[in-house]
């Protein structure tokens, strides 16, 4: 066992050797090694370039230097993702790439096909590419392997979201993105403020706040392009809010240091009070009786036939009158005032009286009931927590991984 461990250990520095010399004999500097993995400067440069070239920042010697430290970070977190990957034995098909590369060119606006072409372009090899995307692939996967029994959002956190917003629709809206950048990426903090004063340009010139979010920004927030939804006053990080009530719609602010590190932000919009009004969606089915026909001979037969939707279905397909069988779901708030007074009246699963109009007598079945305000529903705010959980969940997990790798960067 001994001497299979002192092999095994051989070849691992064996095969990074093999790796370094290769690197050096084609040319390419090693930049970083992660555990055993090395990054070169052409990974880098690829990544700069793609990252300027999609953000559409100026590709210049002084722009390549600036984000420099930024995109080795990133690479040396893609590598630890890869690496937790192989650990536990997740992959991920060229189907489910694909579908992602369709989700970020939706999410940017972007022509099918067009990432693939910006990517190539700035100079990054197909492979890279490819693994790039593979790699977000990955880590979505890892994050829900391993926090599938530790994101629980309880019903008594659910309610308190819920109270938290129907206060907050008492004061100014504001709807925001954010763009945060950390001291610790950039060289220098003169470096991060140049870096910071680009984007801001970009962001103003391009109107791509989104993109350029998930490319730049170190918050949570990223991976919904920097938006943060609309949020009040108190919400907003303190040395922020002064600024944000100084902004109007469809504004981006000039760089904001803080003791952090640089924010960026926009204004999709901003709303006054409002008030919560309610209102109700139904799922109904109706049967339209002929005036001409018998009312009653409908009625007896409905009494073996109103105790769920689906056989109130059947019995309307089997009279085959105009009009009758499923008439999908509608606001009560848009129902005739005659209707609407009736409808109101029933449970779900129960039929109204007729109701007498001009060509016919309808029988209505409520066949479900929703109760619809300005605010979401209860699992929208589930769906929500839960996000913004796992979003937790995976900075955590990748900060223990950059703990217990062994990082070598060579300058």
């Amino acid at each position: 066992m001994r001497k299979q461990t002192k092999l095994m250990c051989f070849l691992g520095v064996f095969l990074l050797s093999a790796s370094v010399c290769i690197a050096k004999n084609n040319g390419i500097a090693i930049t970083a090694i992660v555990n055993d993995d090395i990054i070169t400067n052409f990974d880098i440069s690829s990544r700069i370039r793609m990252t300027l070239t999609a953000s559409r920042i100026p590709v210049t010697p002084e722009n390549l230097n600036r984000v420099a430290k930024f995109e080795l970070n990133s690479l040396i977190d893609d590598k630890l993702k890869q690496q937790e990957a192989k650990r536990l034995n997740i992959t991920a098909s060229d189907e489910e790439i694909e579908k992602a590369i369709q989700t970020i060119e939706a999410q940017n606006r972007l022509p099918a096909g067009a990432l693939k072409k910006i990517s190539l372009d700035s100079g990054m090899s197909e492979d890279a590419f490819k693994e790039q995307i593979m790699t977000q692939v990955l880590w979505l996967k890892i994050v829900r392997a391993l926090s599938a029994k530790q994101i629980i959002v309880s019903d008594d956190a659910v309610e308190e979201e819920l109270k938290r917003l129907k206060k907050s629709l008492s004061s100014t809206q504001y709807l925001l993105s954010e763009i945060f950048l950390p001291y610790s990426m950039a060289e220098n903090t003169e470096t991060l403020e140049k870096t910071a004063l680009e984007i801001a340009k970009a962001a103003k010139e391009n109107n791509n706040f989104s993109a350029l979010a998930a490319q730049f920004s170190q918050s949570p927030s990223a991976s919904k392009g920097g938006a943060m939804g609309a949020i009040s006053k108190t919400e907003i990080f303190k040395p922020l809010q002064s600024v944000v009530e100084g902004m109007n719609k469809g504004d981006v602010s000039s760089p904001i240091k803080t003791e952090d590190g640089i924010y960026i932000l926009y204004l999709a919009d901003k709303r006054g009070p409002q008030e919560i009004n309610k209102d109700y969606e139904y799922s109904l089915s109706q049967i339209s009786v002929p005036l001409n026909k018998d009312i009653k001979d409908v009625l007896a037969k409905l009494e073996n036939n109103k105790s769920s939707c689906e056989k109130f279905n059947n019995l309307a397909s089997e009279l085959s009158y105009k009009n009758s069988g499923d008439i999908g779901k509608i606001m009560q708030s848009v129902m005739p005032s005659n209707i609407k007074t009736v409808i109101g009246s029933l449970a779900v699963g129960e039929v109204s009286k007729p109701i007498k109009t001009n060509d016919a007598n309808l029988l209505i079945m409520v066949c479900g009931k929703e109760e619809m305000t300005t605010l979401p529903n209860k699992n929208l705010i589930r769906n929500k927590l839960e996000s913004q959980k796992a979003e937790a969940f995976a900075a955590k997990v990748l900060r223990e991984l950059r703990r217990n790798a062994i990082i070598e960067i060579r300058q």
